[in-house]
């Protein structure tokens, strides 16, 4: 296949992925738009911050648990690692700015980062910090699965 192609081609999943991202965590509930409309009300925000975590583990550990059933955990669990996994694979693929882990490791800490303050000020979701680390590992293994899949297929370069 031609490079140009294969690069269009790139873009266009990475952009796709990002509107699934999107779609996913930040208009996953009725109404948020919405929200987004409104202003941020102080009392409505205070409210949230205190329902909030800012405890790192604090929210695995409870999943690991069970808590608060075995569905809900796994189902958050899995889905915050496997919604960055793409990211980890499509940011050094189309930037190869971002082909070291450190890029990929701060590049998905700001995009989750973003989607939690977001989700914390609109009240769209809950801000959590094990999201962020949860996320962060998932863009990590996409990087790793990466360099593994070009080091087992070098055509793929």
């Amino acid at each position: 296949m031609d490079r140009r192609v294969w690069r269009v081609l790139l873009w266009a999943v990475s952009l796709v992925y990002l509107f699934v991202l999107f779609k996913l965590t930040v208009l996953k509930r009725p109404g948020t738009v919405l929200i987004l409309s409104g202003r941020v009300e102080p009392l409505l925000l205070a409210a949230r911050i205190q329902f909030s975590n800012f405890i790192p583990f604090k929210t695995i550990l409870q999943y690991l648990a069970g808590e608060p059933t075995p569905g809900v955990a796994v189902r958050n669990l899995v889905g915050n690692v496997v919604l960055f996994i793409p990211l980890g694979v499509l940011l050094p693929a189309v930037l190869p700015a971002f082909g070291r882990l450190r890029a990929v490791t701060a590049a998905s800490f700001l995009l989750s980062l973003s989607i939690e303050l977001f989700q914390l000020v609109t009240g769209a979701g809950q801000f959590d910090v094990d999201d962020l680390l949860l996320n962060m590992g998932g863009a990590v293994a996409g990087w790793w699965g990466l360099r593994w899949f070009v080091r087992v297929f070098p055509v793929a370069r």
